[in-house]
């Protein structure tokens, strides 16, 4: 089932470094990304909410985002999508996975004439155990703008972007 939701984080950058830190640069402008793509799966732990997020990785290169800044955003993303999920899950959710994939094209082979490094490459999960109709604190969207996330929400980034600038001034 596909289900679409408020726009915000579209591309990502994404500086393994940074992983549990808060990132230095400001999160871009969002407010003209799509709503973020997504659709509900179930596996043996849980649900899963997959988000093609794609079109937001492509905007966000375009608009040469910095790196630190595109991964802030797709996380903060990510964990809003889980936030706005998690209480609205089937009764038997003990679990959610919200996991952020982009579809990833090389450069072309020559022989073949075909992209080749062709692929989907899973960005980042954000994840946690999930109950019936729970709620989360006023003020959480603030904190996770910092890199502060709900109680119980862990963001694992897990793969790095096509090339991006990795700092403000826009240097590789």
């Amino acid at each position: 089932m596909a289900l679409a939701l408020r726009p915000i984080a579209r591309a990502l950058a994404l500086g393994l470094v940074l992983v549990g830190a808060p990132a230095a640069a400001a999160a871009p402008d969002l407010a003209g990304y799509p709503n973020p793509r997504v659709v509900l799966s179930e596996d043996a732990s849980g649900a899963v909410l997959w988000w093609d997020a794609t079109p937001w990785v492509g905007r966000l290169i375009d608009d040469n985002t910095p790196r630190d800044a595109a991964l802030k955003a797709l996380e903060f993303e990510a964990v809003k999508l889980f936030v706005t999920r998690a209480p609205v899950l089937p009764t038997h959710a003990a679990h959610l996975r919200v996991v952020v994939v982009f579809a990833k094209s090389g450069l072309v082979s020559g022989p073949y004439k075909t992209n080749a490094s062709e692929g989907v490459r899973t960005l980042l999960v954000a994840e946690g155990n999930v109950r019936a109709h729970m709620t989360f604190a006023p003020g959480w969207e603030a904190d996770a703008k910092h890199g502060v996330f709900p109680a119980g929400v862990a963001v694992t980034p897990s793969a790095d972007l096509p090339a991006m600038p990795t700092s403000s001034d826009g240097a590789q």
